[in-house]
């Protein structure tokens, strides 16, 4: 592995390549596409997660999980999240905006 990270092979020092302008331009504009991408798809991630968090509390507070004929919160969170339910509080938000989330939530 030496060799191939250094500049030099029995002393002697190697030419640099020859600089395909066209190629690095492309190369590097696919470079900052894929973080452009990637840094809105971190955004848009963020949201959903926000929204989920903001469900979750509507479900706690509305009892909804009593349709599925379920007997209380925790095993609805043991159901959808059957990893862990500490991720599903996790995603909720403080209890102050569970309050208001009922409101705040658009159908």
């Amino acid at each position: 592995m030496i060799g191939l990270t250094s500049l030099t092979i029995n002393g002697s020092t190697l030419v640099p390549p020859n600089l395909n302008r066209r190629r690095a331009a492309v190369v590097l504009s696919k470079i900052d596409e894929i973080l452009a991408w990637e840094k809105s798809s971190d955004r848009e991630r963020d949201v959903r997660f926000v929204e989920l968090g903001r469900y979750l509390c509507e479900v706690r507070a509305g009892q909804y999980w009593r349709l599925d004929n379920l007997r209380s919160f925790d095993e609805y969170l043991e159901r959808k999240f059957p990893e862990s339910r500490r991720k599903a509080y996790y995603l909720m938000p403080s209890m102050n905006i569970c309050r208001g989330s009922r409101r705040q939530i658009s159908t």
